[in-house]
């Protein structure tokens, strides 16, 4: 559910991404992979969520990025 949720969020690369980890018989794959699909979700339930913001200058770009969980942050 949460991840058909976040489908239109994340696109078909990143949800896929998401789902075979998800899906990893490793501990170590689906663990961390349940995390950032809950946080993710939350944080979209919050209000606008963005993945891997294109215009992010600098570095690498964060996975997600909002200014709805600490307002003018």
């Amino acid at each position: 559910m949460m991840l058909d949720e976040l489908y239109p969020v994340l696109g078909d690369a990143k949800a896929r991404d998401l789902l075979n980890r998800l899906e990893d018989k490793r501990v170590e794959q689906a663990l961390p992979a349940e995390m950032e699909l809950g946080l993710l979700w939350a944080i979209d339930q919050i209000g606008e969520l963005e993945i891997e913001p294109e215009w992010w200058e600098g570095g690498n770009r964060p996975d997600a990025y909002t200014e709805q969980l600490v307002p003018e942050r």
